[in-house]
């Protein structure tokens, strides 16, 4: 069960099942409104149209995600970013045991976060020891 609620069904984003967490990456959209969209949300013109749409090609500090569907957005996380997931990678393992809906996302669309954990950390089981 995911998170989301826009169908799936509808949706032209990458869906892959990761132990049993739906993950989805779509190419992110910056809309004329400042509102960042997948592909499926821009709009029934798309935005390809000449619309006033951006492509979101910057590196970003933290995981973006569609503002009307939820989608995990594929755009690219700088340094600081990738700390920024290692992070709450490493709360939800100390606090919960294990990884949250949207962290796991974040992990396995993010893997250059593992460099960041703290020594102990297991990214097969995704443990810290």
């Amino acid at each position: 069960m995911s998170i989301y609620s826009h169908s799936r069904a509808t949706h032209s984003a990458t869906v892959e099942n990761w132990e049993g967490n739906e993950h989805m990456s779509t190419i992110g959209w910056l809309t004329p409104e400042g509102d960042e969209v997948c592909d499926d949300c821009a709009g029934p013109s798309g935005p390809f149209a000449g619309d006033g749409y951006c492509r979101l090609w910057d590196e970003v500090d933290t995981p973006r995600h569609c503002e009307d569907c939820g989608a995990l957005l594929d755009v690219a996380l700088t340094e600081d970013g990738l700390c920024y997931v290692a992070d709450y990678v490493t709360r939800d393992l100390e606090s919960q045991g294990h990884l949250g809906e949207v962290t796991a996302q974040w992990a396995y669309a993010y893997p250059g976060f593992e460099r960041y954990m703290p020594q102990g950390y297991n990214p097969e089981t995704q443990t810290l020891n």
